[in-house]
């Protein structure tokens, strides 16, 4: 890659031309280190796209070696404990010396040591990425909220109301279905079957009671209430 002292772009005093051979696809400020990332791109044997990675000095335009970049980006790995989730993070940082590209390797790991989870993603990146701990967060923050739903607002409903909302469950599964142009009937299988079972302990009865009470719809919608049945294996 050159770089161009005499011309400022939007990058700064200076501009970015690819490399001989290769094609520029982006370029950002890496949120993290706050170096300027140039993705390149170059077209190699059998039409296989590599793509390389080059660091640059914001502030000087200076385009950062390989060999240099520990002097602006910490490399060490790193391990940190939870104390919500009693999870430890651990974290490893590593660069493909031929194409330039960085790569952060997590793992979620529980007190007895057996593995929760781990991810792959790339080191740079326009925002602030979220880490495998965060996302495992996110999650358990929905199925407890998931949770609530079911043990305090669905229990409190009466037959009627708990019947409405899985119609309109359905409903809106069926509408997506059709305006995606799928089959509006994936989805409704044994395994739905059961766990509808699972959230509503009479739910044999109130599934009769659905495509019952709302055949027309369900007819509106393209869809069968015979069909369904067979579906779920309900004949």
């Amino acid at each position: 890659m050159k770089i161009d002292h005499e011309r400022p772009s939007e990058h700064g005093s200076f501009t970015i031309e690819a490399t001989d051979g290769r094609t520029i696809k982006h370029v950002f400020r890496d949120a993290k280190t706050g170096l300027l990332i140039v993705e390149e791109e170059a077209e190699g044997k059998r039409g296989f796209r590599r793509q390389f990675t080059i660091t640059v000095d914001p502030e000087t335009g200076r385009i950062i070696p390989i060999e240099e970049r520990r002097e602006h980006i910490d490399y060490a790995d790193t391990c940190a404990r939870d104390e919500q989730t009693n999870l430890e993070l651990r974290s490893s940082r590593k660069v493909d010396k031929t194409t330039g590209a960085e790569t952060i390797y997590e793992r979620l790991v529980k007190p007895d040591g057996a593995e929760a989870g781990r991810t792959t993603r790339a080191a740079f990146a326009r925002t602030e990425p979220s880490t495998l701990l965060d996302d495992h967060r996110r999650r358990e923050a929905y199925k407890a909220k998931e949770e609530r739903f079911w043990t305090t607002e669905y229990a409190a409903k009466d037959f009627a109301a708990r019947a409405d909302y899985w119609a309109a469950t359905m409903f809106r599964h069926m509408r997506w279905q059709n305006e995606s142009g799928l089959d509006p009937y994936a989805g409704f299988d044994r395994e739905w079957f059961d766990y509808a079972k699972s959230r509503e302990p009479d739910f044999d009865r109130m599934f009769d009671y659905l495509l019952e009470r709302y055949e027309q719809e369900f007819l509106y919608q393209d869809a069968s209430p015979a069909a369904i049945r067979r579906r779920v294996g309900k004949t």
